[in-house]
């Protein structure tokens, strides 16, 4: 836990100025199902962070990393949730002109 916990200030400070790396970083240890690191691989794929953006990606890790006990990634995927429901409204008053 202390890893994760040094990564995120390493990233949060700045410390670590290329995306790309602090991506595969936080995807390494994702992948060893740290739920910190699926929270914040989830938020690099929500905003194109070191990674092409996948909304979808970043759902399924929200879900992965709150499934592990993770409270920010239960606000994170209702976030983005949120987010889709007001676009969607928008779009579908849009399409109603």
């Amino acid at each position: 836990m202390k890893v994760i916990t040094s990564l995120e200030s390493l990233l949060d400070e700045g410390v670590i100025k290329d995306e790309k790396i602090a991506f595969d970083i936080v995807e390494e240890l994702a992948e060893k199902e740290y739920s910190n690191a699926q929270n914040r691989l989830g938020y690099c794929y929500e905003k194109g962070i070191g990674t092409d953006a996948n909304i979808m990606k970043a759902l399924e890790l929200y879900i992965k990393s709150a499934e592990r006990g993770s409270a920010n990634a239960v606000e994170n995927y209702e976030s983005l949730l949120y987010q889709f429901s007001e676009k969607l409204k928008m779009f579908k008053r849009c399409s109603n002109l």
